[in-house]
């Protein structure tokens, strides 16, 4: 409740009005009149019925258009006190129903209301049209649908922000009520640059970093990662994330409850509820190519050289990343190379909040294949949620761990017959698995049919007689001394490559995941330092070499495409059998949003151990389809050697508007000059001699507020 409500209902005469802060909300327009929704942050959804709107010189609506507002609004986000109205897009504002803190229109004439415009035709009416709807006063009425009709005498109106009135102080106390490490009001809110240029907790809006607008909620567990990689440097492709791999993450972690908020880049998904990409709040960005960071030869943890490789991971962290976002995000960089051994990733503090990729030279063409680069990014954030090799301690290889923190399954996801590659934390606490005494009809799951049944589509792998085993069911019966025979019971056998008989134990990875490490949560104190980060070795080039892939397939695309304005584009993905044995794979593509007709080049392949072909894809926007769609394509491979075994890639397609010519000089001037461009027979545009009250906002292509 705002202050003037408050002194209101005490009774308390009022001299002066304190009214609640204005918050602004850029919509995509576009999309809404496309037949989209928009989701504001705040959880309102917009779209549009009673017919389409026309573009470039809007978006314009008609009378007897609706406009749909869908209000839905997290009372722990701030009391409403008004919905305001809708601006155009050059920033006017009209107000479309009383507010007590503004004196009521007045026919035929035009006033300034707290730095809002308001321009009213003989009848008291908005210029050209005006908004049919009755007021919103209290949160009450924004839980369900509200309508905005256009109505008055004929004309257009371009629409701009959707503009509420809401109070400014954050109404929770300082707990974590999800756990995830960040205060409530941190998710409620966000942080400000303090006066001496330090994060510092915001209470009042808007937030210099404000969580709310980039999905966080205090009541549904959240992880911010933001990631940086270097340029291509002297190989063809750069270490750029692969935009499959980074899904995928975010896909797992979406399955477990958690919200990801992977900053990849401004195409990338910001928002895993909603699917609002980053756009302008991305901070995710390229570095310069360095050959090796730190002076290590052979081991990147030794006490010696260790140190040398986070202080040039921390020069690159220094320039590229925000003070203001420590508190909140953890820093990864896909870097090439931390040693001379090729190892993958490397991570600062077991739990903590630094890590590295290092897959240089793990691709002919230089930094890992999206399946490579994207197990490892997750394993390597898994250190920094405080997992380990073995999920509770260091020892690798285990057959009953069935996480991509184990060796076995880092950079080629788990066995598992559900078709896509599999990259997970493990989920389920398998029973101990005593090479002394090893039960093959059992599996790795000690005859508890409970679990037999959750690892139905699970395999596993192991090592036996110096050979990589794969064991295409986890429940069993695994031949665990492969002598042919699969139903003995208590046998011994050596699992991994040490001769020496032990105990492996299980680990249940998601609930066990330390959210509050290094420097999130932490305000000024600096990072919670751990004992030691010592994962006892990461995987190497050469020891995932040695991991057997009788059928194995990998494709890559692009980054981004960017299709010329209304013309077709052909572009190449290509696909690679990293195999041992000869194969076909079959080939199809398909997009998320269906803007874009696409033809491929053929529908299979054939291709040797090693072999790589490129693929031609064909794509033009849709008849129909809005002019500034955007789409992921995806080409799905699939082996026909091993229906358990395929791979795709995705890329992410836009479209180039026309050079800035004349017309867009022009809409750019309209947008700051309150200007209409007209296209056919329109009302003539009215005269704003009351331009200098306007809200203030940069041009109309820019969010504001995305």
């Amino acid at each position: 409740m705002s202050r003037w409500r408050s002194l209101l209902a005490l009774g308390v005469g009022l001299t002066a009005c304190t009214a609640a802060a204005q918050e602004r909300y850029r919509v995509d327009w576009e999309e809404v009149c496309a037949g989209g929704t928009t989701v504001l942050p705040i959880g309102v959804q917009v779209s549009v019925s009673g017919g389409a709107c026309e573009f470039p010189t809007g978006p314009n609506f008609y009378v007897g258009q609706v406009i749909v507002i869908s209000f839905s609004l997290d009372p722990g986000y701030g009391n409403p006190e008004e919905f305001l109205g809708v601006s155009n897009a050059g920033a006017n504002f009209g107000r479309a129903f009383p507010n007590p803190c503004c004196p009521p229109p007045v026919p035929g004439a035009s006033h300034c209301c707290e730095h809002t415009w308001v321009k009213t035709d003989d009848q008291g009416r908005m210029h050209g049209s005006s908004w049919s709807s009755p007021p919103l006063l209290g949160p009450a009425p924004f839980d369900g649908i509200h309508r905005i009709t256009i109505d008055g005498r004929p004309g257009y109106i371009s629409m701009g922000d959707i503009v509420f009135e809401l109070t400014t102080e954050c109404s929770v106390g300082t707990g974590d009520t999800d756990g995830d490490g960040l205060p409530d009001v941190w998710e409620e809110c966000g942080l400000n640059v303090g006066e001496d240029g330090e994060p510092e907790t915001c209470l009042v809006r808007p937030c210099d970093l404000s969580l709310r607008d980039m999905g966080a909620d205090p009541k549904h567990k959240d992880l911010f990662v933001e990631i940086d990689w270097m340029d291509a440097g002297p190989h063809a492709r750069g270490h750029w994330p692969r935009r499959i791999g980074m899904d995928r993450i975010r896909e797992s972690f979406a399955k477990a409850g958690i919200n990801l908020h992977l900053d990849t880049g401004q195409s990338s998904v910001m928002d895993p509820q909603t699917g609002r990409r980053w756009r302008s709040l991305s901070r995710s960005n390229s570095v310069n190519h360095v050959n090796k960071l730190g002076n290590c030869t052979n081991d990147p943890e030794d006490p010696v050289c260790n140190p040398t490789i986070w202080s040039d991971f921390d020069a690159i962290k220094r320039a590229n990343f925000e003070k203001l976002r420590e508190p909140v995000f953890r820093y990864g960089l896909i870097a090439h190379h931390i040693d001379d051994l090729g190892t993958s990733g490397l991570v600062r503090d077991i739990p903590g909040s630094d890590f590295i990729v290092s897959l240089g030279d793990w691709h002919p063409s230089g930094g890992g294949t999206p399946k490579e680069q994207g197990g490892t990014l997750q394993h390597e954030l898994g250190h920094a949620l405080g997992l380990r090799h073995g999920g509770g301690d260091n020892v690798g290889w285990k057959p009953n761990y069935l996480s991509v923190m184990n060796y076995w399954f880092q950079v080629d996801g788990l066995v598992h017959r559900g078709g896509a590659p599999l990259f997970d934390y493990s989920g389920i606490w398998l029973p101990d698995l005593d090479e002394a005494e090893l039960d093959e009809p059992d599996g790795i799951c000690g005859g508890d049919p409970g679990l037999a049944a959750a690892l139905t589509d699970y395999g596993t792998r192991f090592q036996c007689i110096n050979l990589d085993w794969i064991a295409p069911h986890a429940a069993g019966p695994i031949d665990w001394d492969c002598d042919g025979v699969q139903n003995e019971r208590g046998i011994a056998s050596s699992l991994d490559d040490d001769p020496a008989l032990r105990v492996f134990t299980g680990y249940e990875d998601w609930s066990n995941l330390v959210f509050r490490a290094g420097s999130i949560g932490l305000l000024g104190a600096g990072p919670l330092r751990r004992a030691s980060a010592a994962t006892g070795g990461e995987l190497t080039l050469a020891e995932a070499a040695t991991i057997t892939r009788p059928f194995d397939v990998v494709v890559e695309g692009p980054r981004e495409i960017q299709l010329p304005d209304g013309e077709p584009a052909t572009f190449v993905f290509g696909v690679r059998n990293i195999g041992e044995s000869p194969d076909e794979y079959d080939l199809f593509a398909t997009s998320a949003e269906r803007a874009f007709d696409f033809s491929l080049q053929t529908s299979s392949l054939q291709l040797a151990p090693g072999e790589r072909a490129e693929v031609e894809i064909t794509v033009e926007l849709r008849e129909g389809a809005h002019p500034r769609s955007e789409d992921e394509l995806s080409l799905y491979v699939s082996s026909m050697g091993d229906p358990a075994i395929s791979d795709e890639d995705r890329v992410f397609l836009s479209l180039v508007p026309e050079p800035a010519g004349l017309f867009l000089r022009l809409a750019a001037l309209a947008a700051l000059t309150g200007l209409r461009l007209r296209a056919g027979l329109r009302a003539p545009p009215v005269q704003d001699e009351h331009r200098d009250c306007r809200l203030r906002s940069a041009p109309w292509e820019r969010p504001l507020r995305p």
